[in-house]
């Protein structure tokens, strides 16, 4: 019992006073340790000699704010134009059936990220069945799975449904750089 009433005793200091006697550097910053994911898809875009490369970041902004896979994207821009090395006006993702017009790549980047989290047919559907309704041609899923796996060999495809089924959060989007 005493014990107990000691444990409790000590706890209880350390949620009431819990940085009492631990000195605290005002002068220090927090460096967040680099993004893995940057990493990897920089390394990617890298090994294929992709133009795109220097968007990495911005496919990762993208995705984190559409809620999106981070590795769909750059997987369908590399399937759809070799990475960015073939498409017409910005389209690097062959986004109705190429002919949609972009100002840049760049702004391409975060306009299909926020069409693809809003638009019916992508909502509440694993990515199986993202990819089924994005390119129902035979093979096309296996293919963006496939290179998904080159970019983030961690990538375990699942069941769990990708896209949001309410409107993501409004923010603004990078100003658009010419491509």
């Amino acid at each position: 019992m005493q014990a107990f009433v000691r444990q409790c005793v000590v706890i209880g200091g350390l949620i009431v006073c819990p940085g009492i006697g631990v000195p605290v550097n005002r002068d220090a910053t927090f460096v967040p340790p680099p993004d893995s994911r940057l990493l990897k898809l920089q390394r990617f875009l890298s090994e294929r000699d992709s133009p795109i490369q220097h968007l990495a970041q911005d496919f990762l902004i993208a995705a984190d704010r559409f809620g999106l896979d981070w590795r769909l994207l750059p997987a369908i821009a590399m399937v759809e134009s070799s990475g960015g090395k073939y498409h017409p006006h910005g389209n690097i993702f062959g986004w109705d059936n190429g002919l949609e017009e972009f100002p840049s790549i760049h702004a391409s980047i975060y306009e299909i990220s926020e069409k693809m989290s809003i638009m019916r047919w992508y909502k509440d559907r694993d990515l199986d069945g993202v990819l089924w309704m994005y390119n129902p041609v035979s093979g096309y899923g296996d293919r963006i799975k496939n290179t998904m796996k080159l970019i983030d060999p961690d990538f375990r495809v699942t069941r769990r449904v990708m896209f949001p089924s309410k409107a993501p959060r409004q923010t603004p989007v990078p100003q658009t750089r010419l491509m």
